[in-house]
């Protein structure tokens, strides 16, 4: 068995990369690879990678971190192809790249591994919430984290706190299949959940691999409150309070709200609409 940490990122991303590549290379568990997969071609919001840094160039020379080209599948890559190319007993833990893990976060995750190995085990989970009125899903921002230590069949692994994939856990031909990149282009998560759930892969929340993340906060645009006098300010509160009910009771009744809600009920239709082909 191996363990492989997989994780992809984009062109303006690179910095943070860096500090996220260190945290893994300085792990405690004793033997792992890491593969990195970029692109040259633009996708999505990435214009492609043309040429590594220096700093990456000397990462890889140390012997752990390999630089994998693949084509821009955004998100996907993390998952993709890679997990095509790895042996069955394999554990592949994906991660994110603008998260510093503590020098515990992956030996914690194969300790769960190793104790449920029948599980996808991840840092991070959001439970499905069901609405108020029928069998619909919540909102996605409605769905509550899952606590350290939870089992079961309705909790969706998310990148951040990374997920422990066995090949052997995922429907790989619904995985593979490429309509992902038209039904959830930048919800990786969402459709890596479904080749769970198609094999009734139960998820188990790691107990310890939540204490060890510490997400970076990347510079944005401000919005500047100050251009606004305090009555057109007063006024935009107003609205804005007024929309967010609007919005809240919408996500309650199962009616979608954002895009990750509009990604799960595509995925929830195409596969109900293939069937047994999937």
């Amino acid at each position: 068995m191996s363990v492989i940490v997989s994780l992809t990122s984009t062109s303006t991303r690179m910095e943070l990369l860096k500090y996220t590549l260190l945290s893994l290379m300085d792990q405690d568990y004793p033997a792992f690879r890491i593969y990195l997969s970029l692109s040259k071609e633009p996708y999505l919001i990435d214009s492609g990678v043309k040429v590594l840094p220096p700093w990456l160039n000397d990462m890889v020379s140390i012997g752990k971190l390999e630089v994998y080209w693949v084509k821009n599948t955004g998100p996907y890559r993390k998952l993709l192809p890679i997990i095509n190319q790895v042996e069955d007993d394999d554990l592949l833990v994906t991660c994110d790249d603008d998260v510093i893990y503590g020098r515990g976060w992956l030996s914690s995750l194969i300790e769960s591994a190793t104790e449920y190995p029948k599980h996808v085990v991840c840092g991070r989970g959001r439970t499905v919430k069901k609405s108020i009125f029928s069998s619909r899903p919540q909102t996605y921002l409605h769905w509550p984290l899952a606590h350290g230590g939870a089992t079961g069949f309705d909790i969706v692994p998310t990148g951040v706190g990374g997920v422990v994939y066995n090949k052997n856990l995922l429907d790989m031909d619904f995985i593979n299949k490429k309509e992902f990149m038209d039904l959830a282009p930048r919800q990786d998560d969402l459709w890596f959940n479904k080749a769970r759930e198609l094999l009734n892969t139960p998820v188990h929340i790691s107990e310890k691999a939540g204490s060890f993340l510490f997400p970076i906060n990347a510079p944005g645009a401000l919005f500047d409150n100050n251009a606004f006098s305090k009555k057109s300010s007063k006024r935009f509160r107003i609205i804005s309070a007024l929309q967010e009910k609007a919005q809240g009771l919408a996500g309650r009744l199962g009616l979608p709200i954002c895009s990750n809600d509009v990604a799960y009920s595509n995925i929830n239709r195409y596969v109900k609409k293939r069937g047994s082909q999937i």
